[in-house]
């Protein structure tokens, strides 16, 4: 749904609140779908098996022909069956991510046996904008993108981050990517969750990560995940409406910074390309400098920025006890953060 006193924003919600507001005077540019992800690019080597199929079949079908009066050429060598390929990656140089891991049963109560993990920044990124029996957003996937580019613009090594964009987006693979996260953060790195997409309430107290496909993963579940994480510095941002409601995934050392409260919807503005949160805190003040680096610092630098800009749209910081500052990058520690 589409609303905003200019009509250049849309609201980031499930289509549940069709006709409440006014409609949008129109909408922003159009996405082009992005490169898949490490994880897609996996699954999609099962592919393999069809094409060969495909390309025996197509053999086994020519054949002199007994009924035209044009000649069949001479037979030759089948052509290789031609496959679409996707758009050039972010730019993402070094090696991808490792396998995508399985995800664990959710009724499992046997307690995990964690690799040792490594410092550093380790992030999964997810962004959906194309939903299926529901309204698409517009800058959902940009917000994941922008993302990525400031974690690589930070020296954040690319096999240190996980990007799902939408049909990548499941709840298998939020949940698996979650515990890749859990599995890859040492206790000495910062673990970095970003979710940007529509987010629906599901019952009181509780609001879920709606995927494209109608699935969803409820803060519980998410939180129940995020449970075995040990790094000392964690930022969990949730660029969509409710985002103040998943303070179940909060803990000690973990920075939760929300696009709108529990209470209230979050918007994307198209004449930006984003959404408020990803573009003053993400883009405006980590990536190109125009505030502090430091994270802490960039949300209230934002907050002020925005506040004066178009008031009401501010983003909000939710912690359960103290947190030291920090910075994106190969050693977020306050040292580097002050810097």
């Amino acid at each position: 749904m589409r609303l905003g006193r200019s009509g250049r924003e849309r609201l980031v919600v499930a289509g549940v609140l069709v006709g409440v507001f006014a409609a949008m005077l129109g909408m922003g540019q159009g996405e082009t779908t992005p490169a898949m992800s490490p994880i897609a690019m996996a699954l999609n080597g099962q592919r393999s098996e069809v094409v060969e199929a495909a390309a025996a079949a197509q053999k086994a079908a020519v054949a002199p022909s007994t009924t035209s009066t044009t000649t069949a050429p001479e037979p030759g060598p089948m052509p290789e069956p031609t496959v679409a390929t996707a758009p050039p990656p972010p730019p993402v140089t070094t090696p991808p991510p490792p396998a995508e891991p399985r995800p664990r049963p959710a009724s499992s109560s046997a307690p995990r046996v964690l690799p040792r993990g490594s410092g550093g920044t380790w992030a999964v990124v997810l962004g959906v904008d194309e939903y299926r029996g529901d309204e698409n957003l517009d800058a959902a996937v940009a917000d994941a993108n922008e993302m990525v580019a400031t974690l690589v613009a930070a020296n954040v090594p690319g096999q240190n981050i996980l990007l799902l964009r939408n049909s990548e987006v499941t709840p298998a693979s939020i949940l698996a990517a979650t515990d890749w996260l859990v599995d890859n953060t040492g206790e000495d790195g910062l673990a970095l969750f970003m979710w940007a997409g529509h987010v629906r309430p599901v019952g009181a107290d509780t609001e879920a990560l709606a995927t494209g496909d109608g699935g969803m993963v409820t803060d519980k579940a998410l939180a129940a995940r995020l449970r075995p994480l040990r790094a000392k510095r964690s930022w969990i941002m949730i660029a969509g409406c409710y985002g103040g409601g998943f303070t179940e995934l909060l803990g000690p050392g973990r920075l939760l910074t929300a696009a709108s409260t529990a209470d209230k919807e979050a918007y994307e503005n198209t004449l930006l390309g984003h959404s408020y949160l990803v573009e003053y805190v993400v883009r405006r003040s980590i990536h190109n400098g125009e505030g502090p680096r430091e994270v802490i610092g960039a949300v209230g630098w934002a907050q002020s920025r925005i506040k004066k800009e178009h008031p009401g749209r501010e983003p909000t910081n939710y912690v359960s006890g103290p947190v030291a500052p920090f910075a994106l990058g190969p050693n977020p520690t306050p040292a580097q953060a002050a810097a």
